[in-house]
């Protein structure tokens, strides 16, 4: 048995009838769930993860940023593009509103929850994949536990690294429009393949509870 442990921001909850034939990946993992667990699942979700101990190794969390200065947002965007792209992974999940009610009335979009991702099933998991980007070069079959959702400080920190809000003068000069490929929402994403300081206004997400059909 494999373990970690990831801070996951939560992208997307949506009813599993209303998206299950629109990618192979749906259909993949509401198999997972109804083979292991007996029954249909209400959802699927969408986490884009980091593992818990390297967040919490960068020296830079507690660093603020001001939207005003040229040299922060040059600081904070080398920050962002020196992350380890082996330590960032996307979940795609199947879940019962019900049987893992825990899980789902923490599913607010935008939400940061704390959850171990295993390599076998375990007590109160869920099916899911796992892939390192959106390209889905390698996708991996895993269980997810739902550990608790982010608060207090630890929000904080999380806010204070991946809020575009201190980026307000962003210029995502390098990026292309894209279609989620691992998940199974169509709705238009931009790739950012690097971040850098310039003049277009960064976006802020709505936060959602789960969508029904």
């Amino acid at each position: 048995m494999t373990s970690h442990r990831f801070l996951a921001f939560v992208e997307d909850a949506s009813a599993s009838s209303s998206i299950a034939d629109e990618s192979s990946e749906a259909g993949r993992v509401i198999e997972l769930y109804r083979k292991n667990l007996g029954q249909e699942p209400t959802h699927l979700v969408w986490l884009d993860g980091i593992e818990k101990p390297y967040f919490e190794s960068l020296t830079w969390i507690d660093t603020p940023c001001d939207s005003n200065s040229q040299l922060d947002r040059e600081q904070r965007k080398d920050h962002l593009n020196s992350l380890d792209p082996s330590k960032l992974s996307v979940f795609l999940l199947a879940l019962h509103k019900d049987d893992n009610s825990a899980f789902f009335d923490e599913l607010v979009e935008t939400a940061w929850l704390e959850v171990s991702i295993f390599d076998s099933q375990e007590t109160d998991s869920v099916p899911g994949l796992q892939s390192p980007d959106y390209e889905q070069e390698r996708i991996e079959e895993v269980w997810i536990v739902f550990e608790r959702r982010v608060e207090g400080d630890g929000l904080s920190k999380l806010r204070n690294v991946f809020s575009l809000g201190h980026l307000a003068e962003a210029d995502f000069n390098i990026h292309k429009p894209m279609y989620y490929q691992f998940t199974p929402y169509q709705h238009l994403r931009i790739d950012f393949f690097e971040i850098s300081g310039g003049n277009e206004t960064g976006t802020n997400h709505p936060a959602n509870r789960p969508r029904e059909v």
